[in-house]
């Protein structure tokens, strides 16, 4: 019977052994499927960020062509402004949708609030060009063109903290999908600040001046950022741990922008600095530059889109994790439970 006993005893201690095991074990599991649950969250709110900051840009393309036209503009032009502030607005309300008031965590809050941000500022813009638009060309000042183009510019700066928060979140939940972050926030500033490189020759277009020495200053400032950029994309997609496709988008974004576009911009930049005879209008420039920066942002879809199956596969990997943890539990349970039944069911052979 004293055998009997301490076989129990060693039994109901095993058992309450496992069933902390069993507890400590599904807690660090489903604490592992929070964090890749909320770091997969963040990265898609990210790229529905992304996505509103690319329109917004895009959008200073043809307000830049119905600021350098006549009035009324041409109703091609009109048409394609008023497409591009559509599309702009659906890229807002996306985030709205991503971002709904009901969640409350930091993260989206900061999202819908710098989003409401840019958007009342994308508002004042556009109000800016339009007022400037419908004076005749004659009657347009550089100063003022130049102030409503910064303004559209500023709308992207009231979007990046929030990029910034939700790409350093997403990067501390997936280490390994760091570098593709950086990357796709690399290319996502180049290709803004490209657009602020063809926006800032917007007024010198328009009016047919030379460039002041504020825009000189500007435009070698943005031309020495870009070349930052490029720089350490290049040396990112020269690493070999980074994917094929990776090195072949980053190769299209040098020859697309940087062997092509580039160099056109700097012959205008030369032109505006001496005689500000410039072959092309603010429609013409924009028909043969906006296509080139295409690349760039491929480049930042497929950075974006390694980071994501990064932390998709992450999510599964916590999925199967927690899955072997609750099948070896039960299997654990099970072998318990059959134990403790027969120390129950055979007192007699177990006393003997």
């Amino acid at each position: 019977m004293p055998n009997r006993r301490l076989l129990l005893i060693t039994c109901c201690a095993l058992f309450l052994t496992i069933a902390a095991w069993i507890a400590s074990t599904v807690v660090v599991a489903l604490h592992g499927l929070r964090q890749a649950e909320d770091g997969l969250k963040s990265m898609r709110q990210l790229q529905v960020l992304l996505i509103a900051s690319e329109m917004a840009t895009r959008e200073r393309g043809p307000a830049n062509g119905v600021l350098g036209d006549d009035v009324p503009a041409a109703p091609e032009k009109q048409l394609r402004l008023q497409t591009a502030r559509q599309m702009t607005d659906a890229a807002f309300d996306n985030i709205q949708r991503s971002a709904p008031i009901e969640d409350h965590d930091d993260e989206t809050q900061t999202l819908r609030q710098a989003a409401q941000k840019a958007y009342a500022h994308l508002l004042r813009a556009r109000a800016l060009v339009d007022a400037q638009a419908n004076k005749p060309r004659t009657e347009r000042e550089a100063l003022w063109i130049r102030h409503a183009v910064n303004e559209m510019i500023g709308v992207i700066d009231d979007l990046n903290p929030a990029i910034a928060l939700l790409s350093k979140n997403a990067s501390i939940r997936f280490p390994q999908a760091a570098n593709a972050l950086m990357g796709a926030r690399q290319a996502a500033m180049l290709r803004e600040l490209a657009g602020q490189l063809g926006s800032q020759l917007t007024a010198a277009l328009t009016t047919r001046q030379r460039l002041t020495q504020d825009e000189q200053f500007t435009l070698e400032h943005l031309c020495g950022r870009i070349e930052q950029l490029r720089h350490q994309l290049i040396q990112d997609a020269s690493d070999q741990s980074m994917r094929p496709a990776t090195r072949a988008a980053t190769d299209a974004m040098v020859n697309q922008y940087f062997n092509s576009a580039m160099p056109f911009v700097e012959l205008l930049i030369e032109i505006g600095k001496h005689s500000g005879q410039y072959p092309v209008n603010t429609t013409e420039f924009a028909a043969r530059y906006v296509p080139e920066m295409n690349s760039i942002l491929a480049l930042r879809n497929v950075l974006m889109g390694e980071a994501m199956g990064e932390a998709r596969q992450e999510l599964r990997n916590v999925h199967r994790l927690l899955l072997f943890a609750a099948l070896g539990c039960m299997l654990v349970l099970a072998l318990t439970t059959g134990l403790w039944w027969q120390l129950q069911a055979k007192p007699t052979a177990t006393a003997c």
